[in-house]
Formats: structure tokens, sequence, C-alpha cells
């Protein structure tokens, strides 16, 4: 299916039904998913695989990619709303709340315009899961600010091997990807030990997760040539790990690490 020019896979919408669901129910305290926070790694490989999908594609139209078109079309998409919510949200928390905690919403308000709140955030509370008494009503915005530095740096990675590798672009971004993903990986196990600072609003320690579904999109016409049938199952048995993620995790499981592998 097609709108306005960009794909729409109905998997893709499927499954950022189930992580808002997850996340919504986790904020809402409903016990059977204390792991909902699981539903924002759901995320981070849903917007890996839709970007870098767009970028191949692109590639593979025009043989280049304009990063000033891929850095406006995000800018239009995301930057109005997110100023607006996180400007209004301020001005009411500085109205309403204590001296305190009103000088923290603005610190994580400036973040969130810039898209750094993540980064504020791991300075001021350092865990999303560490049961913070009074959590900033701007700390959902920690996952846009990884997504946004991510979408800065990985637009650029891709021009330069395209433009190094030539011919052999695509395995190329592959090898790359796969050892970012190694390192990516080997700095949120080290975080997630016991006495380590949480690395888990860090984009170096979720940057992995991303590539993934960076993967996924390199590798996507090779998965659509197997079986439907085995391609079914592997989709119910992704389905059914997140679900289980979900039941079996807690704010006092090790995250993000192997859990979130």
């Amino acid at each position: 299916m097609r709108d306005s020019g960009h794909p729409k896979l109905a998997e893709i919408e499927g499954l950022r039904a189930v992580a808002v669901i997850l996340v919504i129910l986790y904020h809402l305290g409903v016990s059977t998913v204390s792991g909902g926070y699981v539903g924002v790694d759901v995320f981070f490989v849903v917007s890996g695989f839709l970007i870098t999908a767009l970028l191949i594609r692109e590639v593979e139209q025009d043989g280049r990619i304009s990063l000033s078109g891929f850095w406006a079309r995000r800018i239009r998409r995301i930057v109005p709303m997110a100023t607006l919510v996180a400007i209004i949200t301020v001005v009411v928390g500085v109205a309403v709340f204590e001296r305190n905690q009103a000088r923290q919403l603005v610190q994580v308000g400036l973040g969130a315009v810039g898209f750094g709140a993540n980064l504020v955030l791991d300075s001021l509370t350092g865990d999303y899961l560490a049961g913070v008494v009074n959590p900033s009503p701007l700390q959902h915005y920690w996952s846009l600010g990884v997504e946004e530095q991510f979408y800065l740096v990985w637009p650029l990675a891709v021009v330069v091997i395209v433009r190094l590798a030539r011919r052999a672009w695509r395995p190329a971004l592959f090898a790359f990807a796969t050892v970012a993903i190694a390192g990516s990986l080997w700095a949120s196990v080290h975080h997630a030990q016991p006495g380590e600072h949480s690395g888990y609003f860090l984009p170096h320690t979720r940057a992995w997760e991303i590539l993934i579904g960076a993967l996924l999109a390199l590798v996507a016409s090779a998965i659509l040539r197997l079986p439907s049938a085995f391609r079914g199952l592997l989709g119910w048995i992704g389905l059914g790990a997140i679900f289980v993620s979900a039941v079996r995790f807690d704010a006092e499981t090790a995250f993000p690490g192997t859990t979130a592998l």
C-alpha cells in the first residue's frame, strides 16, 4: 500500500500499536505487564528499519542521498508538535510545581527542544526504572532524543559508505552496522552490570537496537523470498517473545543489556 509516496506496512502499524499499548499499561501500573517498557525497544527496531529502508530506496533510485532533504523531512514531521508540547508543559509546570522540581523540568524541557532530553535525564535520574518519586512530565522525550541523535549520525555514515564502497555499498553497510551493533551491545551489557551507571538513556547503549532494524531493512528482500508459512511462524514467535518480555520483566530487571537483546 502507498500513501503520499511512502509505503505503509500493516505489520509495522500493528507493532506500533502493540508497543504503545504495552507502554501505556506499564505506566498505568498494570502488574501483569510489569515489563511493558519494552514497547520502547520495539519502537527503536521499527524506527531503524523504516529510516534505513528510506535511505536504501533513495540510493537505489537516485544513486545518492540528500542529507538536507532527509533532515528537513524529520524536522517538519517531529519538531513543531514536539516543541509545542514541551513549551506548554514547562509553562504549566513552572506555575504549579515547587521550585526544585520546576527547575528540573526547565532543564529537561531545554533538552527536549534540543533533542537531548535523554542526556539531561541521565544526569538527573540515571535510570528510567529506578522508581524516581517525581518523574519529569517530559520524561517520555528520552526515546525521541535517542532516535533523533541516531538520525543525525546514521545517514552521514550511510552517505560516506555509499561513496567509498560504490557498487559494494550494501555489503559494506551491512558489515559496518554489524560491527556497530557489537560495540553498542557491549556498552549496553557493561552498563547493565551491578554497580555500573545505568545506560538506560544513553544513545550509545541503545544504538544497537535501532541498528538491528537497519540490518533487517538491508536483508528485507532475502526475507521476502522465504516461504510465507515460515515467515508467518517467525512473526508469531517474535510477537510471543515481546509479550513474554512484557510479562516477565520488571523494574528489577537489569536493562537494557542482554535482556533487551
